[in-house]
């Protein structure tokens, strides 16, 4: 009968392994095929990795023009027929949609929340009049500034065409948006030029790094190196971006004045309005130099194609009365001359069809049908992706487009050279016949301005410089650093077939303003090279890009860790570790050792677990194991803010901490003593929750201390003050003890979009309690709270993200005390011993204090001096924290490294693999270092003569960090004298005023909670009953 239970367990667990796996799933009647590939979960993501757009092709073959593949445990329905395209487009947000992952986007790369719709009218019309004028002033800076000394020469310049492409268009169109430097006469316009040339010069190289970066952003594989050095290039361009500098500018764009103008009125603070430029920035040109290569390539390859355009430029000039010659005044490009050019906006519109690669995303919201226009119908399931791919379902399509992979420039002109718009497949004319921009609600309001900045570009080249290609001797630069040998003619035909690497089209929606982002892999929107080989996988999931890394050398070298990989390829341990964390390292360490590497969703993680190894990590710098990144992730994903600025952490300590514990016992005592009377009148017990009992009076008096409570000048608004303060941080608790089940979940980006939600309006809460007008009213902040304020308003921090800093300080100095308060409480209720040894402690305390606790007579001035004075209770207290400390210390390597550890022994590190440290299992638990150690002991800290023990052993040699609740190194908690402080304050309130006892004698001691486990402290994972009585 034992064995039914068990059997029943494990069929359970199979079948849910098979369910997550997508074991299960069946195509219904009405969907399209179904083709989960060979393995379990990650189904077609190997296939897709190696060429995209052959694996497409391949299902395309086998399945027809609809099809749902599995990759990375996302379903997602492939739409290749041009029918299809018109109906996809016409779906209402809340059909299928993508506005989840475009906020995602936007605060993972750029660093800030979508906001409600934004102006792009002053991309079209009258306003891009303007631009286009503005944009030719600084197209001829850059390509015509020395044109006189080439005329003079008669000599030919060399460049790559691409870094050609990208520089000028980059710098020109940097410019066009957001201004020129100032300048009021003729010479200064001239002298002007050059500090606009140089300081896009610097940009163009940040621009270009920032690009590098942001496929990983995206698809969360930026190594924290990377993240650091992507955050410094961010703060140059929020620099060269912000406010005061732009308003030093000359002709700014008009949508930027708009952007900020309607920005303000809704009260996003400057640096926000920032990272919104930088957004438009990138999206305006991050998708137009690809092209351009493409363009001016083909046409060199193509002397029909550059004669026909050059003779229509030359024609369009010829007609606006100007002439172009050789010293002559420059050409004066007008929206009006390039509205006139039919062969050019053919040719531009074929590089597009040729070179566009996105992959159209949408999530299902709902179970829902999709009629296409020719009567067919497709099931959809809801939370599946939809994608269509433009390129492979009308760009290349031999009906539509008659040998598609050839360029032809007059694609798009009739005979009579007007716009070709007619379009066929069966017989049937063909809506979305070039798509490179996306359509419906979705497209891009700004796709007139690249195209117009393409023609810029291309009539200026023709008007006045002529572009050569030596087919023999020429490498064309491409982007990712890679090159294209034109002594091989045949590969151009593959180069625009087989490039296809699996663009994803991600849109970044600011105000309605749609930016097209087509970044992702190697391919971000347009094709580019083929040769770069990648150890990465793109697994293309919609909000959640998987990304599967793989090493090329995954042995274990000489003198490196054990690796353990796991049974899963790439996932390794993730399921067993998130099970129960504690128990899976456990395991692995009687396996292994105290050394081992294992694997986890893609990432290499060494574990150290030996007491030796914590002083050699905790000692090497941070360009050797780096923290900062970590803590820099934590704090942006949870907290919405980034301080880079120097904090007064100091003020944490000495004077400053005094008078904290001053006004952390008058706290405590408004929570645990406000009904004092009453209770020793009646004699009464008062039942209560021991967690919720202690995390109510902690979080409801540090915050008082930290943040001030209501101000009051007389001792009946000193009362009132005192319930209002109560009634305050009672309303915040609940919020807080919420939020702070959301934390793990944000740490491992596994929160959920409703809880996401949830946990705004949350953060939101407390954003508005401390805000600088609120704050500015209470009494007795700390001067922690005041020199930081102080100092971050300095440095230009807007008031918002020093609330959002606030809300940080508040959970950094909240989460971590309540848990050892509890279960130090809980030990002493089932330890007389214990509890009677740190009560006449206490009581002794007092008495030499010259104070004494007596029914209704004055409270005790419990003081930092008093607190120095009890070395059992602080023996309980570093005992309690060494039960409970679950901290999982995390470090990045940041180069190969060899680890020496002081008792002689050597590991190897590998870069990029991240470093593990758990104090509770390499030292808290160590039976050699503390004897009997999952038992409480009162006084394991104590000598014989009641001073502190600080030397502890293993194998005869003292171990120096024997306990390590707080961290250790650079990182090692700057808070956690106050900590202690208010954790000793609490308890010894408790212990002077209170008895207090468990309900049921016989309570088991509780576990901890599995999801909580290394973040900090343990939290109990069930409440323990008791009840307190005041003193006889």
């Amino acid at each position: 009968m034992l064995l039914l239970p068990v059997l029943l367990a494990f069929l359970a667990s199979l079948f849910g392994g098979f369910y997550f796996l997508g074991v299960f799933r069946r195509r219904r009647p009405g969907e399209p095929p179904l083709d989960k590939g060979l393995i379990p979960w990650l189904g077609h993501a190997f296939e897709f990795q190696r060429d995209p757009c052959n694996f497409l092709w391949t299902m395309r073959e086998k399945h027809g023009d609809f099809f749902t593949i599995q990759m990375a445990g996302r379903y997602i329905t492939v739409l290749l027929d041009p029918f299809s395209l018109e109906a996809f487009f016409k779906q209402e947000r809340d059909m299928l949609n993508s506005k989840t992952h475009l906020k995602k986007i936007a605060k993972t790369v750029f660093d800030y929340e979508i906001l409600s719709p934004l102006t792009h009218k002053s991309l079209q019309g009258d306003a891009l009049r303007n631009m286009t004028e503005q944009m030719t002033n600084n197209l001829q800076n850059f390509m015509l500034n020395n044109l006189s000394s080439t005329e003079e020469q008669g000599k030919w310049v060399k460049d790559g065409l691409f870094n050609y492409c990208k520089n000028i268009l980059f710098r020109s169109g940097y410019l066009t948006v957001f201004g020129n430097t100032a300048s009021k006469t003729k010479e200064n316009s001239d002298k002007a030029k050059d500090p606009d040339r140089t300081e896009t010069g610097i940009l163009f190289t940040k621009f270009l790094k920032f690009e590098d970066f942001f496929p990983k952003y995206v698809s969360g594989s930026l190594s924290s190196k990377l993240q650091t050095e992507a955050q410094r290039i961010k703060r140059v361009f929020w620099d060269a971006l912000s406010l005061d500098q732009l308003r030093n500018k000359d002709n700014l764009s008009v949508w930027i004045l708009d952007i900020q103008h309607t920005l303000r009125q809704e009260g996003v603070s400057d640096s926000n309005i920032e990272k919104v430029m930088f957004a438009f920035l990138f999206a305006s040109q991050s998708n137009v130099p690809s092209p351009a290569f493409w363009l001016l390539f083909y046409l060199m390859k193509d002397p029909e194609a550059m004669n026909a355009l050059r003779r229509e430029a030359e024609k369009v000039v010829k007609e606006s009365g100007q002439e172009v010659c050789p010293g002559g005044p420059l050409i004066r490009l007008t929206h009006d001359m390039l509205m006139k050019t039919p062969v050019l906006d053919s040719a531009v519109e074929e590089a597009l069809r040729l070179s566009a690669g996105i992959i159209v995303n949408r999530l299902a919201c709902q179970d829902m049908t999709l009629k296409i226009t020719e009567g067919r119908e497709l099931l959809f399931r809801k939370d599946d992706l939809i994608w269509t791919v433009p390129y492979l379902a009308v760009h290349t399509d031999p009906e539509i487009h008659p040998d598609p992979h050839t360029f032809k420039y007059d694609r798009f002109l009739n005979p009579d050279g007007t716009k070709k718009k007619d379009f066929y497949k069966k017989g049937k004319r063909v809506k979305y016949y070039n798509v490179p921009w996306e359509e419906a609600w979705l497209c891009v309001p700004g796709d007139s301005s690249p195209s117009t900045s393409l023609s810029s570009l291309f009539s200026t080249c023709w008007s006045t410089s002529t572009l050569s290609c030596s087919i023999q001797t020429r490498k064309y630069h491409l982007l990712m650093s890679n090159n294209l040998d034109m002594e091989q003619p045949t590969l151009i035909e593959k180069y625009t077939f087989d490039l296809f690497t699996g663009a994803k089209k991600f849109s970044l929606l600011e105000r309605g303003w749609i930016i097209e982002l087509y970044k992702q892999s190697f391919l971000m929107g347009v094709c580019q090279d083929t040769g770069q080989s990648s150890t990465q996988i793109m697994a293309l999931t919609g909000a959640n890009c998987s990304t599967i890394t793989i090493r090329r050398d995954l042995r274990r070298r000489p003198g490196e860790p054990p690796l353990d990989k796991g049974l899963i390829p790439w996932l390794g341990h993730a399921f067993e570790f998130k099970r129960d964390p504690l128990k899976f390292l456990q395991r692995m360490k009687e396996k292994h050792g105290d050394f081992f590497t294992i694997q986890m969703a893609g990432q290499y993680i060494t574990v150290l677990l030996d007491p030796f190894s914590l002083e050699a990590c905790f000692k090497q710098g941070s360009n050797m194991l780096d923290f900062e990144n970590h803590f820099i992730h934590v704090i942006e994903a949870v907290f919405e803010c980034y301080v880079t600025n120097p904090l007064p952490f100091k003020l944490l300590q000495g004077d400053a901490l005094r008078n904290m514990t001053e006004q952390m016992t008058n706290h405590l005592q408004n929570f645990m003593l406000h009904n004092r009377s009453s209770m020793e009148e009646q004699g009464k017990w008062v039942k209560d929750g021991l967690y919720y009992y202690c995390k109510n009076i902690l979080f409801g008096s540090s915050y008082l201390t930290m943040f001030g409570h209501t101000a009051s000048q007389t001792k009946e608004n000193s009362d009132k003050a005192k319930d209002t303060d109560r009634a305050t941080t009672g309303v915040l608790l609940p919020e807080f003890i919420k939020f702070e089940t959301f934390f793990p979940k944000f740490v491992s980006k596994s929160i959920s979009s409703k809880l996401q939600t949830e946990a705004r309006r949350i953060k939101r809460v407390f954003w508005d309690a401390f805000s600088l007008d609120k704050l500015r009213n209470k009494d007795n902040v700390s001067v922690f709270i005041q020199e930081s304020q102080q100092t971050l308003t300095q440095e230009g921090v807007s008031d918002s993200t020093i609330e959002k800093a606030m809300f940080a300080f508040l959970w950094a100095s909240q989460s971590n005390v309540p848990p050892p308060a509890f279960w130090l409480l809980l030990h002493l209720m089932k330890d007389p011993e214990a509890m009677n040894a740190l009560r006449r402690e206490a009581e002794k305390v007092v008495k030499e204090s010259g104070q004494e606790v007596c029914p209704g007579g004055p409270l005790i001035r419990l003081t930092h001096d008093m607190l120095m004075k009890t070395p059992a209770l602080d023996s309980a207290v570093e005992e309690a924290l060494r039960l409970s400390a679950g901290l999982i210390m995390n470090r990045l390597a940041c180069q190969d490294m060899t680890l020496k550890m002081t008792d002689g022994r050597e590991l190897l590190l590998r870069k990029d693999d991240l470093i593990w440290t758990l104090p509770h299992l390499a030292v808290h638990t160590d039976p050699e270092v503390h004897p009997d150690p999952h038992t409480f002991k009162y006084d394991r800290f104590l000598n014989p003569d009641g001073t502190k023990k600080k030397d502890f052993y293993k194998k005869g040699k003292r171990v120096k960090y024997y306990t390590a609740p707080w961290g250790g190194g650079l990182p090692m908690c700057p808070g956690r004298f106050f900590a202690i402080n208010e954790l000793k304050q609490f308890v010894f309130h408790m212990l002077v005023y209170f008895d207090f006892e468990l309900l049921n004698p016989d309570e088991k001691i509780p576990s901890y909670k599995v999801e909580q486990f290394g973040y900090g402290t343990q939290h109990p994972d069930r409440e323990i009953n008791f009840r307190t009585g005041s003193k006889a």
